[in-house]
């Protein structure tokens, strides 16, 4: 009996929080996907003047500097000698700059910000870079492999996607590695995930489902005090 005791505790609790996680999860979705209803288009110059802390954004004049990259990746799988882990990295994050002036601009003394992203281009070059950049090469064929791929090591294009906060935010691990990595960064930086949009549907569906599961409990409760 007391062993079936513990076991409904603890599902009762693992139900509250699932149900409190989904409400407050699902909530944010629906916040989001009604406030934001279509990006907001702005130069790189517009958005470091404003320098919004949430949001759906279309950033124009933006180089994103692939070099100083920091990406992160699981320290027990084996990498290569260069970078370990290299192979397994998915996403990185790069330093942004204003196209126009970069590099001696005034505006791009700091990084300002950062752009989160997994596009498959990006990557390959990460990990092109991780095996021709590195203690195991020499200086001549390091400097080779940057002149060459200057368009592909300095991207300057479009960037579209939405300021990570709240919820969305990085941990404290992970902002500790990028003010340890990446030089000049301002304390007010601000993280864009590229491709992120808002999704409204999925937190409606999340809510929605909390609130069915918070009905349930809650008639299983009563139910049960009627029947003491």
């Amino acid at each position: 009996m007391q062993r079936t005791g513990c076991f409904a505790m603890r599902l009762a609790i693992i139900l509250a929080v699932g149900t409190i996680a989904l409400l407050i999860y699902g909530g944010n979705g629906i916040i989001k996907g009604i406030r934001y209803s279509r990006p907001v288009t702005l130069t790189y110059e517009q958005f470091l003047q404003q320098k919004p802390t949430a949001g759906w954004f279309h950033i124009t004049g933006a180089l994103m500097n692939v070099v100083d990259e920091v990406h992160i990746v699981d320290k027990d799988k084996h990498g290569s000698d260069n970078d370990p882990g290299v192979e397994d990295m998915t996403h990185a994050y790069l330093p942004v700059y204003n196209a126009d002036t970069f590099p001696d601009g005034a505006d791009n003394k700091s990084i300002h910000m950062l752009v989160y992203t997994g596009d498959p281009a990006v990557v390959a070059t990460i990990k092109d870079m991780a095996g021709q950049v590195g203690n195991n090469v020499s200086k001549d064929q390091a400097e080779a492999f940057l002149e060459k791929n200057k368009d592909r090591l300095f991207l300057t294009r479009d960037v579209e996607g939405m300021v990570k906060s709240g919820l969305d935010s990085e941990s404290s691990d992970v902002k500790n590695l990028l003010n340890t990595n990446i030089k000049e960064l301002d304390p007010n930086y601000v993280i864009l995930e590229e491709g992120a949009k808002p999704a409204l549907g999925l937190g409606l569906g999340l809510f929605v489902l909390g609130l069915f599961l918070a009905a349930g409990q809650a008639l299983y409760y009563v139910r049960n005090l009627i029947r003491r």
